[in-house]
């Protein structure tokens, strides 16, 4: 609808890596459907070879599956878009004021984001750097908030992940005497098990053991702001 507001006509297919509908069989129908050029965009803002790279991995591997040659343009990188901070912004803010007037001046924002295996900055991976920027910027746009960056949900495969992780950071928070945490998950953008599950069921009972309120923004799902964010950056691939 967005991109029809803006006067495209394009069809809008999902391929997803983890669960249906797979990203072969979406290709297939792309296929079937005869589609010449397409536009890719991950439901990701900040890119790793790791994590967006890989589902363009994904698309390159079904175009062989299937005998296709769409020529596919890809969306890397979108974190840098303006509608995303606002929304980011504003999901912030309304989260700070979950808490009163006095306890705000005394709460920890914990930026993160879903690890990954720390050899990426061995690769000249931009995924630190963009995150670690998004999050300066969201902290200046508030402006004089309490903040740190951390990662979450990291993989148990025997190798070193980014951190530090957000479990341990609660503990820390609590030994240096904070009471109130806002969890500010600016790598997702909905509701999903790293959200619902992690934060808040995971982090939230890690806190309670030690004696700290968190309370977390709300995803931004269906935000108008991150739907324009979306719209932009296909926008500047389109044209």
């Amino acid at each position: 609808m967005l991109l029809r507001s803006r006067g495209y006509d394009f069809e809008v297919y999902v391929g997803m890596r983890h669960w249906m509908p797979w990203i072969k069989d979406t290709v297939a129908q792309m296929h079937e459907d005869g589609v010449r050029e397409a536009v890719g965009i991950v439901m990701a803002p900040h890119y790793s070879s790791m994590s967006v790279g890989r589902y363009w991995e994904k698309v390159a591997e079904a175009q062989k599956l299937v005998g296709s040659s769409i020529e596919f343009t890809h969306v890397d990188s979108w974190c840098r878009q303006e509608s995303l901070l606002a929304a980011q912004e504003s999901h912030v803010r309304e989260g700070l004021n979950k808490f009163g007037r006095k306890e705000r001046e005394r709460v920890k924002i914990l930026f993160s984001a879903h690890s990954l295996p720390a050899r990426l900055l061995q690769m000249g991976d931009p995924y630190d750097d963009e995150l670690q920027e998004n999050a300066r910027s969201l902290a200046e746009r508030v402006g004089e908030v309490d903040w740190m960056f951390c990662y979450q949900s990291a993989a148990h495969t025997g190798e070193p992940w980014l951190g530090p992780q957000i479990e341990e950071v609660i503990v820390q928070l609590a030994e240096e005497g904070y009471k109130q945490v806002l969890a500010a998950p600016i790598g997702f953008v909905c509701d999903h098990v790293e959200i619902l599950y992690d934060i808040d069921i995971g982090v939230q009972s890690i806190a309670a053991e030690h004696g700290i309120r968190v309370e977390r923004i709300e995803s931004m799902n269906s935000d108008p702001l991150f739907i324009k964010a979306l719209g932009d950056a296909l926008d500047e691939k389109i044209r």
